[in-house]
Formats: structure tokens, sequence, C-alpha cells
């Protein structure tokens, strides 16, 4: 049996504890301090999408960003950003898009200060490794939210940063009083998925619609997490 063996099997348990925990046990104290269960259950969802075992004496925890070995990950909303911060942005677009130009600092600035948008960053080290935004706008049936465009560097996948971006889009968006929070995902990015569910996310009976207005949109693109 080989270590992905263990690992799937190990998921199988998880899948199979998960499936009867009741509600109100999501939000509890988890043994990793600070981290509720849904925490928890979250950062190891995104784990799977990024999966490198090395084990050499150190304790696995160190893989799954678990504890003392936790990668230290800050997530701010930009509302401008400096030379650098653009390049980093300007990393992260191809993994996000392979028909999205690149960015000069005028226009992160623009959709950071756009009426509505809440353009998440995730820092580490001070370094930008992950981006998300957050789209809130007023309709006649209420306050509506929409996440968009996440992304996370792959060189830093597999430590909750998509998960992290993910929960202070949600704490953002329930603030402001949003009735609704939606998503899209690709129904092959099952982690993904996973992980969304967990959060609490439900997958709606509707069909998506896309009219492509020009520029971008009409050579299509792709997400990195969506």
């Amino acid at each position: 049996m080989t270590v992905f063996d263990d690992l799937a099997a190990e998921q199988d348990r998880l899948d199979h504890m998960l499936a009867g925990l009741e509600e109100s046990r999501w939000t509890s104290p988890s043994g990793a301090a600070g981290w509720t269960i849904a925490d928890v259950v979250l950062h190891l969802a995104q784990s799977e999408e990024s999966v490198v075992v090395t084990t050499s004496g150190r304790d696995l925890r160190a893989g799954l960003g678990i504890g003392s070995f936790a990668m230290s990950i800050d997530i701010q909303a930009l509302r401008d950003a400096t030379d650098e911060d653009v390049r980093a942005i300007n990393r992260l677009l191809p993994q996000l898009s392979g028909s999205a130009p690149p960015l000069d600092r005028e226009a992160v600035r623009r959709i950071a200060t756009w009426q509505g948008n809440s353009l998440l960053a995730a820092r580490s080290a001070g370094d930008i490794i992950g981006i998300l935004t957050l789209v809130m706008f007023p309709i006649p049936t209420g306050l509506r939210a929409r996440i968009e465009d996440v992304v996370v560097d792959e060189a830093a996948r597999g430590q909750g940063t998509g998960a992290a971006l993910t929960r202070e889009a949600i704490r953002l968006a329930q603030a402001a009083g949003a009735r609704t929070i939606d998503l899209t995902t690709r129904p092959s990015r099952d982690a993904a998925s996973r992980l969304y569910e967990r959060l609490g996310f439900g997958l709606r009976d509707t069909r998506v619609y896309r009219l492509a207005g020009g520029g971008d949109d009409r050579r299509g693109r792709g997400s990195q997490d969506r």
C-alpha cells in the first residue's frame, strides 16, 4: 500500500465521520488552537488540491499546515497596490485565465475601489500568494454577493489559502447584510466543490448562461478555483 492509498483511506474515514456530524458541531472548537471543526475540514479539503508528501522524520502536519507548522497567511482588502503587488497579481493571472491581459497599477486600483467590489489578497511574508474578488450588488430582492476570480499561486497551494480567502469573503458579505453568496466551480474540481459544500454552500438547481460582451470573454476563460 502506497502513501497515496493511505491518504485515500483516510479521506474515506473522514467523509464517513462527517456524514453523521450534527450541523451545530461544525462551529465547535477543534484540537487546533483557534480553529473550529469546519476550519480544519476546509483546510484538509484545500490540501487535496496539491498533495506533496515528504517523510524524513517530520510530523505529517507540516504538509497540511496545521499547528506550529502552519503558514502565516494575512488576508486584506486592497485599496491600492504597490508595484510589487501588481507584479504578484500579474504572476497569478495566467494561472487563473489563459486569455487575461496583464494589469497595470491603475487597473488594479480601479478594481479594488469599484463600488461593491472587495479585492482580497492573501499575503505570506508580505508577498501576495492568492486573490479573490467579492462583488456585492443590491437588487429588488435584496443585497446579493458573488465570489469571483479565485486563484492561489501554484507554489502555495495546499496550505489553506483558498479557504482563508473564502472565509473572509463570507464574513464581509454577511457583515454587509447580503442575503445570498453565489460562486461557480467546474464539475471536474472535486476538491474545490467539497470545500465549498463544507463551508455551507449548496448546489443550486439552476443553469448558468453567459452572453459574451466582447474582449477576452469571447475567447473564453478559466479559473484556478472556479
